[in-house]
């Protein structure tokens, strides 16, 4: 079995770039809610107005799901930073290292 090591540094680093990450999601996110806005309210018809606010509601919809998981994986991140001095004591951790 292998172990697994994890550099504070490294982590550290991680931590900032998800943080980086999930800001400029959330940017392009409320970019493509702001522009679905201003297209549904503009003087603008037809097929290419149709096809435009499809295209942009798809980014929003990506954009959303991106930005739940990159909120989620900031978290993670985090907690592993915050918890894993603790690691070692969990009991479920301690039943598996006794097996």
């Amino acid at each position: 079995m292998q172990s697994t090591t994890i550099d504070g540094e490294k982590l550290s680093s991680a931590i900032k770039h998800a943080d980086k990450v999930e800001a400029s999601i959330k940017e392009s996110l409320k970019t493509c809610k702001d522009l679905i806005a201003y297209a549904k309210q503009a003087q603008w018809r037809g097929d290419t107005r149709d096809a435009f606010l499809t295209y942009v509601e798809i980014l929003y919809q990506y954009h959303a799901d991106f930005a739940e998981a990159s909120e989620k994986q900031t978290k993670a991140l985090k907690q592993l930073k915050d918890n894993i001095g603790k690691f070692p004591e969990n009991p479920y951790v301690k039943e598996v290292n006794s097996i």
